[in-house]
Formats: structure tokens, C-alpha cells, sequence
């Protein structure tokens, strides 16, 4: 093991125990509640601010960077398992691609934009200095509680990084499942900042899609451990239900679920840090199509498990499941990027099909084995 390779573990136990503590003081079920109720979380945000979690992707000045998407991923992943009412990883990524540009970053609440086509109802116009958009942008992450929205717009030809200010904005709200905002903000030539980026036009949807992957691999995590506490502390017929085989062949097939989608975000995490966006495109999709899956399976058995009760508001399961549902369609859903993968396949033909899919296992899996993560 190099150095290098005993400092990621090292930075990455840091991060993990860090965010543990963090979120395991300041995200409760009142502050879910009080989410719920419209109530900004400020005390949680300001300890996540001190913390400095969301620079984890903002590499300015290093020559060596300390962290990267793997480091980040862990962070999402966490903001998952706790179902964290705030925007945590949208800000993390809307750091991430304000920094390709060279614009500061406002030191408040942000949030992304990213549906196919990069940016798709806004229009930049201006020159440097006197840039605005006009537009509209549907179903924003947190965009009512949010400084400012970042995307990433087409202009003649050029990916810009834009920063538009939500105060700018006529916002109209609106929730998912989870009653997490998710606000439709039109503009109406309103001066942004922007610069052009060396970010793909996808960017914004790719690392939406890897985030929401890394959040619901997280959720799963949880609603296993929720599930299998159940299935020990519940007793039917004078013995906990976990001693039942249909339980325990249920409990098998969630957690082989979550750890599939673990496993996918984590891969896709590291083919964001160590290939070109255009080759960790197939890797992402790949997470997120998986994650897809595995709610669809593990929300649904870990609902069976529990009976009637996990649906009730007063149990802290349906925080986990409402989410994983409100997830899948965000970014992409897995019928989106099973899509994508479908057409990139045929693009390449018959005969190159197998060549494709090695390459990308053998630049995921290689590069896993030399980095030798400690925590993976």
C-alpha cells in the first residue's frame, strides 16, 4: 500500500466519523418533522457549514487534491441514511461546478438544475459582466430555500457554469413524496453570474444522478438496519419473527439489494475520479439504474416485514422509504438510464459490444484494486 493510498483511507475515516457525529447529533425526527412543516433545519445547516463537508469537491490551489468523488460519495450517502431536509449534496455539487468556472461560491445554501440537455429552459444572453437568463426551471431541489440555483447552460456552442440568484426568481412550490421542496423557479432576464466551464453539457444531470445513487444506497442501508432491529424485537407465536425462514430469505434479499446499490454508487464514484466524464457516464448510469431497482425491491419488502406500522407517520421507516420512491425519479430515472446504456450498446454494434463493456469493467475494477480504499 503507497502512502497516497493510506492517506485516502485515512481522509475517508475522518469523513465518515465526522459526518456520523454530526448528523447523528442534528437530523432527528423533529428535525425531519419540522422539514416537513416547511421549517429550514439552520441549526443543522450552520454545523454542516462549520464542518466544511460541502468544499469536499472544490479542488482551487491543490496540486494534490486530498479528496474527490469517492470522498464525496461517502458524504451523500450518509446525507442519505440520515435523510438530511436540507440541500447538502446539491450544494456540494453546485460548489463543485462553480469552481470548474473559477466563480466563487456564495457561502449559503445552493442548489442544481440538471435535466437532459444541460440547463434545458434557460436561456443565457449577454457578455461577460452583464450575463442574464430567461426561463423557467421545473421541480428545483430545495429552490425556496436556496441562495442561489447552478446549472450549466449551452451558449453558441460553449458549456457556461451560471449562478442564478433564487431571489431573481418567481418561485412556485411545490413537494415530492417526501415533502422535500421541489419548486418550479422562472426567470425573467435576470443578471446571473457565469463563466465558461471545461464541464460537459450533461455535468449537472450526471452528478445529480450519482448523488441520488449514493443517497438511496445510503437509505437502503438504513431501512435494512431498521428491519432486521424489527424482525428481532418483534415476537409472534412466542419467538422474534426473524427466527421465521420466509423473514429471514426476505431479510437475505434486502440486504443483497443494498448492497448491490452500495456497491454500484461506489463504483460510479470512482469512475468520476479516475475517468473522463464521457467514460463515467456508462458507470453512473449503471448506479443509478441499479439503485432504481433496488428500491423498487427492498422499500417494498421492508414494508412487508414490518406490516402496517412502517407506513405510520410516527415511524422513523417511511422517513427512509418515502425518499428512496421520490429518488428514483429525480435525475433520471433507472428506465432513463437503462435507455442511455441500451443506446450506447447498439451504437457500438454486435461486434463491439463486449469489447465496451470489459473496458469500462476494467477501468473500474483495476483503478478500485491499485487505489485499495480501506473503507470500501
Amino acid at each position: 500500500m503507497t502512502g497516497n493510498n493510506r492517506n485516502n483511507g485515512d481522509v475517508q475515516r475522518i469523513l465518515s466519523d465526522t459526518i456520523s457525529r454530526l448528523l447523528a447529533d442534528h437530523v432527528s425526527d423533529r428535525v425531519r418533522h419540522e422539514a416537513e412543516q416547511g421549517q429550514f433545519p439552520t441549526t443543522t445547516w450552520q454545523a454542516l457549514v462549520e464542518a466544511g463537508l460541502m468544499d469536499v469537491l472544490v479542488f482551487e490551489g491543490a496540486s494534490t487534491p486530498t479528496t474527490g468523488w469517492p470522498e464525496a460519495s461517502l458524504l451523500m450517502r450518509s446525507a442519505g441514511a440520515f435523510g438530511i431536509p436540507a440541500p447538502f449534496v446539491e450544494t456540494i455539487i453546485a460548489r463543485w461546478i462553480l469552481s470548474s468556472a473559477g466563480l466563487d461560491a456564495p457561502d449559503t445554501p445552493l442548489t442544481i438544475a440538471g435535466l437532459s440537455g444541460a440547463g434545458a429552459g434557460l436561456v443565457l444572453d449577454g457578455t461577460k459582466g452583464s450575463f442574464t437568463v430567461s426561463g423557467t426551471l421545473s421541480r428545483v431541489p430545495w429552490g425556496r430555500d436556496a441562495e442561489a440555483v447552478v446549472t450549466v447552460v449551452i451558449k453558441e456552442g460553449v458549456p457556461y457554469a451560471v449562478c442564478a440568484p433564487v431571489a431573481q426568481s418567481h418561485v412556485t412550490h411545490s413537494v415530492n413524496l417526501a415533502r422535500e421542496p421541489r419548486d418550479n423557479l422562472s426567470f425573467d432576464k435576470a443578471p446571473v453570474m457565469a463563466a465558461a466551464t471545461r464541464l460537459m453539457p450533461d455535468s449537472v444531470m450526471m452528478a445529480g444522478a450519482l448523488a441520488r445513487a449514493g443517497q438511496m444506497a445510503g437509505a437502503l442501508d438504513r431501512v435494512v438496519a431498521l428491519t432486521v432491529r424489527y424482525a428481532r424485537d418483534r415476537v409472534q407465536f412466542g419467538r422474534p419473527i426473524a427466527a421465521f425462514q420466509a423473514i429471514q430469505q426476505a431479510l437475505a434479499v434486502l440486504s443483497t439489494q443494498a448492497a448491490a446499490a452500495d456497491m454500484a454508487a461506489e463504483q460510479a464514484a470512482q469512475a468520476m475520479h479516475l475517468a473522463e466524464e464521457s467514460d463515467a457516464i456508462f458507470a453512473v448510469a449503471v448506479a443509478k439504474t441499479r439503485a432504481d431497482d433496488a428500491t423498487g425491491i427492498g422499500a417494498g419488502m421492508a414494508h412487508q416485514i414490518h406490516g402496517a406500522i412502517g407506513f405510520t407517520y410516527e415511524h422513523e421507516l417511511q422517513f427512509s422509504t418515502r425518499r428512496l420512491w421520490s429518488w428514483r425519479t429525480e435525475f433520471g430515472s433507472g428506465q432513463y438510464w437503462a435507455a442511455r446504456l441500451g443506446r450506447a450498446a447498439l451504437d457500438h454494434g454486435g461486434d463491439a459490444l463486449w469489447p465496451w463493456l470489459v473496458a469500462h469493467k476494467t477501468v473500474g475494477i483495476d483503478e478500485l484494486k491499485e487505489r485499495n480504499y480501506e473503507s470500501v
